[in-house]
């Protein structure tokens, strides 16, 4: 269910209806979705290798965070701060794609 960002709640799991729970007290923790506001440089080689600044707000420096070049998604990424990250972008076909970022909590995309 909806909760606030940054409180987590304790996950338990019963297989009888609700009558015995799991006592593991597991936590999922709710996050803020990243926002991204500006990409730079705004053109690259269709050979790839270009470092790709995004910046906005929201990033956490979690191992999900990655990069996504037009259909090429989960691309590595670099955290620089809570409001900036890079990546290395990928060979792709000439012309203008979308570019995105993934975190945990969604994807947040950029479109000109």
């Amino acid at each position: 269910p909806p909760h606030a960002s940054g409180l987590g709640l304790t996950v338990e799991v019963s297989t009888n209806l609700g009558m015995n729970w799991t006592g593991a007290g597991y936590m999922f923790a709710y996050e803020s979705t990243a926002q991204l506001d500006y990409v730079a440089p705004r053109q690259g080689s269709v050979f790839g290798g270009s470092l790709l600044k995004l910046t906005g707000s929201g990033m956490r420096n979690t191992e999900s965070l990655s990069c996504r070049v037009g259909t090429i998604s989960h691309i590595a990424s670099r955290w620089l701060s809570s409001s900036a990250t890079s990546c290395q972008v990928p060979a792709h076909r000439e012309g203008p794609v979308p570019l995105g970022l993934h975190s945990n909590a969604a994807d947040s995309d950029m479109h000109d």
